[in-house]
């Protein structure tokens, strides 16, 4: 299960945010046992974690879906590993429609080569 959405932020950080409380949203929605996030954004990590730091609207939302997903475990994923992530992100760029958010009940095609190689560890 996954989603694309395109979105207009002021950058990367609020990018990766918005990003991080649509798929918080999905799982909300979902009814799976447990999650994990991953994320190559260690700032990203350090705002989640760090409860004093609460100017951010978008970022008090995500610590709200994450206390009603019972705390999922959280951890720092480097970019590299990131590759179905970015692919994706990409595609949202080139087919820009703002706000409409797609869920994926299956990888897309263009992804596929891309995950294969994650799942094999490549």
């Amino acid at each position: 299960m996954g989603f694309t959405k395109s979105c207009c932020t002021s950058g990367s950080m609020q990018a990766e945010l918005l990003v991080l409380e649509q798929g918080l949203k999905l799982a909300v929605e979902m009814p799976f046992a447990a999650i994990e996030i991953e994320s190559d954004s260690t700032d990203i990590i350090k705002m989640l974690i760090d409860e004093n730091n609460s100017s951010n609207a978008c970022l008090l939302n995500c610590r709200s879906l994450m206390c009603q997903l019972k705390s999922p475990v959280i951890r720092h994923n480097f970019r590299e590993g990131n590759a179905v992530a970015d692919c994706l992100a990409k595609e949202a760029v080139k087919n820009f429609k703002p706000d409409k958010c797609y869920h994926l009940a299956f990888p897309p095609l263009f992804v596929e080569a891309i995950l294969e190689k994650d799942m094999q560890g490549l």
